[in-house]
């Protein structure tokens, strides 16, 4: 009953002071409904610069981190360095990161075509990915379900999966009619580069790395890649960045809701909708379309789960799109704080009133 008609909202802490890009101050609030916090007071700096973060951590000045600030390579560095605390790495829930390949106007039209799809997707080390950009803290995103979602279990047969084979790439550019001319770069029939750009919008820097790595892996196997970082400005506007010409590195909200938002017709932003729509590659085919509402008008936990399967083998048969890793989230929490215990990264502070310091 606490939860509902008993429940008003308010938490272990209340909000004394707030200046905008410097910090907050909270104050313990004395009625809170599970008791009042250890803590007196908790200050919450805006650090957008994880190398200062991570500064402020061996220093002294910080006691714990919240939010996704800390990358995995900095993590790995206070892990190492920090004797004063302890990394705690934690699944991201619902994230990943992967790369979309468009479907409408593109200036590569081959990206429509799921041969080519398919040997895109060998071309990629995504093992190494993880075990460089995520410095192992992760795992390959072979579907849009992250292992961390109920049901994955039953689900993992009906995953078609890509391992890296950059021989069956090359096998599947030449029966496409692809031939490496003489710069090394592979040609069609009337001698046509196979040549593109790789985008990504510049926030989180795993992401802006899953790009370049990628690129890097496609440039190895013979195409002219240009790598594209798409200033945030630019990446907020949403007609530009709908029409991506070729390949775009994006993060998705991982599950199962997420498969209708990124995979239904319905959702492809167009001119028609204002580029409204979550369906990052704007790839439209009716038989997904169909599986889609099959598994989102199912109650049955059985049937429900045999319509999932059928969607996730859809998606990953078809190369719809191109998923690279399952993000993960740090917290570093120094000795001197007690009694914190991460939680999902939407529910970091859930035990706050609890905390206290030693």
């Amino acid at each position: 009953p606490y939860w509902t008609d008993e429940f008003v909202g308010a938490g272990p802490f209340k909000l004394r002071e707030y200046v905008r890009g410097s910090h907050a101050l909270f104050e313990a609030f004395p009625d809170y409904i599970l008791g009042p916090a250890k803590v007196d007071e908790v200050e919450v700096r805006f650090i957008p610069d994880s190398s200062t973060l991570t500064a402020n951590l061996l220093a002294g000045s910080v006691d714990m981190t919240l939010g996704l600030s800390v990358a995995p390579d900095q993590a790995t560095q206070v892990r190492d360095q920090w004797r004063d605390g302890s990394v705690v790495t934690s699944p991201y829930h619902g994230s990943t990161v992967a790369t979309f390949p468009q479907q409408v106007d593109t200036a590569l039209p081959p990206t429509r075509d799921l041969t080519f799809r398919r040997a895109m997707l060998y071309a990629i080390d995504r093992q190494e990915m993880v075990d460089t950009i995520m410095f192992g803290q992760s795992s390959i995103a072979h579907t849009m379900v992250p292992p961390i979602m109920q049901g994955y279990d039953e689900i993992q047969g009906n995953i078609v999966r890509y391992e890296y084979d950059p021989r069956r790439t090359a096998q599947l550019l030449e029966e496409l009619g692809y031939r490496k001319g003489s710069s090394g770069i592979y040609e069609d029939a009337t001698g046509q580069k196979l040549a593109f750009e790789h985008w990504v919008i510049q926030e989180e820097q795993e992401r802006v790395r899953a790009m370049f790595a990628v690129t890097d892996y496609w440039t190895r196997i013979g195409m002219e890649v240009t790598p594209f970082v798409v200033p945030p400005q630019q990446g907020r506007d949403r007609e530009y960045v709908a029409q991506f010409p070729a390949f775009m590195v994006r993060g998705v909200s991982g599950s199962y809701e997420s498969l209708r938002q990124y995979f239904h017709s319905a959702e492809a932003p167009l001119p028609e909708n204002g580029f409204r729509g979550n369906n990052r590659g704007r790839y439209m085919n009716p038989e997904l379309d169909r599986l889609l509402d099959r598994f989102f008008q199912t109650i049955p936990p059985g049937e429900r789960a045999q319509a999932l399967g059928q969607v996730v083998h859809q998606e990953t048969d078809q190369a719809v799109w191109m998923g690279l890793f399952n993000a993960v989230y740090n917290t570093i929490i120094s000795k001197r704080v007690k009694d914190v215990t991460p939680g999902s990264n939407r529910a970091k502070a859930y035990n706050a009133h609890l905390w206290d310091m030693q």
